[in-house]
């Protein structure tokens, strides 16, 4: 009786446990696809040569371990130089694997701006930026340092005369900025300064937390 083989066949990532994993995939091929050098281990009948199909089944290795860190989230409140308050959420992904203590962090700020001259203002920004953690041994204290890009949305109307006037505008620019984090438990304090050239152009202090 002719058996079927496996052959290592290629390797995918796969998300599990908030990392991401390199995953072996196996073929177990039919006899007729011919020998390959490897463990016989599937019992080959008429029916299995006949199929052209090749089962694909998880390899019990997770080799190379975590490609990417883990993943955090937070929420901050803001005070921009030109728009006011504002509050914001933010996610963080760390990149150990790349260059320990280095980290993308994206952020999303909502401001109130004032209503000078009886404007009616929304704006909002988005922020990508890669920060770097600096180590101080013993403290629970670590500061960073980043850039990244900015994107800034603002629409305003008013009325003149009893006629409504109003636009919209999206701008691009860059980041500058750094923090204090307070690695003191699960959910770590922060404060943050940032200055933007282009895009929102103001300068923006953010403090609130992470989880």
């Amino acid at each position: 009786m002719k058996r079927a083989h496996v052959r290592p066949s290629m390797s995918t990532l796969v998300r599990m446990h908030g990392g991401w994993y390199h995953i072996d995939l196996v073929c177990v091929l039919p006899p007729r696809w011919g020998q390959v050098g490897t463990e016989h281990i599937v019992g080959g009948s008429p029916t299995m040569r006949h199929q052209a199909l090749a089962l694909l089944v998880l390899g019990t290795s997770l080799n190379a371990g975590p490609v990417a860190g883990q993943v955090s989230a937070g929420v901050h409140g803001d005070w921009g130089s030109d728009m006011d308050f504002g509050v914001g959420a933010r996610a963080v992904l760390g990149l150990e694997r790349l260059v320990p203590n280095l980290e993308t962090v994206g952020s999303f700020d909502y401001f109130f701006p004032g209503d000078d001259f009886g404007a009616d203002v929304t704006y909002w920004e988005l922020n990508l930026n890669l920060v770097y953690r600096f180590e101080i041994k013993d403290s629970p204290v670590k500061p960073y340092a980043g850039a990244g890009l900015n994107f800034a949305y603002l629409n305003a109307s008013v009325d003149v005369l009893g006629t409504t006037a109003s636009g919209d505008e999206t701008r691009g620019g860059l980041n500058l900025l750094g923090g204090l984090l307070f690695d003191i438990g699960r959910a770590k304090p922060f404060v943050e300064g940032r200055v933007e050239a282009g895009g929102g152009d103001q300068f923006v202090v953010s403090a609130g937390v992470r989880f």
